[in-house]
């Protein structure tokens, strides 16, 4: 991966605040990490907010179009990077269960309002954003550009450069 450039970080220093919170819920009946989802929703109050799990990785590209719509209070959608080499592509028919990763969107609260994720649910990610979208759908940007890598789709530094 690219490191971002030191111009766009300070860019997101001088133009951003951003917090960071380590939570602890547990639900045993709960999978795929959903009622961590909802309890992070539940302690944000402001903002936009963007989940990665642990098989996605932020491409750099992310922060050039946060930076850009960020204050426009859109939500935005954008392509992932696949293990296969394939992408998986920002589209209004693919915002459905089973056609977007969680890493493929961000959201700011005003839209997200009260609506949570279904913590009993495989692909909740699909059914999450597909409802904000359903009830906002005029509210978001698709972006034909990567915004996330998925199951290791990512360069892999050689060993010189480490």
């Amino acid at each position: 991966m690219t490191p971002p450039d030191q111009k766009l970080l300070k860019e997101l220093q001088e133009t951003t605040t951003c917090s960071v919170e380590m939570l602890a819920a547990y639900k045993r009946w709960s999978i795929f990490g959903n009622c961590q989802r909802n309890a992070g929703l539940d302690s944000v109050k402001e903002g936009y907010v963007y989940f990665l799990d642990d098989d996605n990785l932020m491409h750099p590209n992310f922060w050039k179009h946060y930076l850009a719509i960020h204050t426009t209070g859109k939500a935005f959608i954008g392509n992932q990077e696949l293990a296969n080499g394939q992408t998986r592509k920002a589209a209004p028919k693919h915002v459905k269960t089973h056609h977007i990763d969680t890493a493929q969107f961000c959201l700011p609260m005003t839209l997200i309002g009260d609506n949570r994720w279904k913590e009993d649910a495989y692909a909740a990610d699909g059914l999450f954003v597909g409802y904000v979208y359903h009830l906002k759908y005029k509210e978001f940007v698709f972006l034909n550009d990567t915004l996330a890598y998925h199951n290791g789709a990512r360069a892999t530094p050689n060993a010189s450069s480490l």
